[in-house]
């Protein structure tokens, strides 16, 4: 990044998350009107997206610290929720092919937890037990 840009001279901790995210927005600009071949500015910007990247997820993680018990009970309760829900339209492994259902063409050899596993992936519940984990786990350090 050029001399003048005053945000990548600034230490990061001193950066609010609204500043961090500004100047990922001023890369990600750079990088699509920036001509192709420019390598070395290229990786310039690429690895201080990275580091910014780095501690906006740290400034959230401690934001996460930081709220109340029975805040982050209620979003607990909600996580659990939404992946309930998303369990509650997949397959039952026990049942498919119990009635001696053969499979569609489109269906043929694909198993039920492949396919459970697509519906999981495909309304975000990775990220939504990789959530729940992370703030049951701050539950557990206050304990």
């Amino acid at each position: 990044m050029s001399d003048n840009d005053t945000s990548s001279n600034r230490s990061m901790n001193e950066m609010s998350i609204g500043e961090i995210d500004e100047e990922l927005a001023a890369i990600d600009e750079k990088l699509n009107t920036m001509p192709a071949d420019d390598f070395s500015a290229r990786v310039d910007l690429h690895e201080r997206h990275l580091e910014l990247r780095t501690r906006a997820a740290e400034l959230n993680a401690d934001a996460d610290r930081q709220r109340s018990t029975g805040d982050i009970e209620v979003e607990i309760q909600s996580l659990r929720q939404r992946i309930a829900a998303v369990q509650d339209v997949m397959i039952e492994t026990a049942v498919q092919g119990s009635e001696g259902n053969v499979p569609g063409p489109d269906q043929q050899n694909r198993s039920s937890s492949a396919m459970n596993q697509e519906i999981a992936d495909a309304r975000g519940v990775p990220a939504l037990e990789n959530r729940l984990r992370k703030l049951e786990g701050i539950l557990a350090d206050r304990a």
